[in-house]
């Protein structure tokens, strides 16, 4: 289903603030500020905003900033949690995570974590 005009508006925007915490150099407010402007953008959305934005968190944990990971390893729990993306995409999510737990080295306690709670939730077929 096409995203709204207002949808579209949001995605944008939450595409920026995904950006923004790729450029935090340290954690402060300013990612938690982030984050939250991120959820609010997101309260009520269709699930196909939900899995635009979480493709795109998915597409930019695939950095060579150490700390820009981390916080978009972290915002993923969060955001799994929060708006639970449809099975096929949190299998997506597995598949690439995986990948990633044989290559990383001091972000692999957290993409670890992250996979083993998409692995319970698929398990689970917990559904939104």
């Amino acid at each position: 289903m096409p995203l709204s005009r207002e949808e579209e508006r949001n995605a944008i925007q939450c595409f920026q603030h995904i950006l923004n915490l790729c450029k935090v150099r340290s954690i402060t407010d300013q990612f938690f500020e982030e984050v939250r402007s991120i959820i609010k953008l997101l309260k009520g959305a269709s699930q196909t905003l939900i899995h635009e934005v979480f493709i795109q968190l998915l597409k930019q944990q695939n950095t060579n900033n150490r700390l820009s990971a981390i916080l978009i390893y972290q915002l993923m729990v969060i955001y799994v949690y929060i708006f639970r993306p449809e099975k096929p995409f949190l299998q997506y999510a597995i598949k690439i995570l995986y990948s990633k737990t044989c290559t990383l080295n001091q972000e692999k306690s957290i993409v670890q974590l992250l996979f083993s709670r998409l692995v319970k939730l698929v398990g689970k077929g917990i559904q939104p």
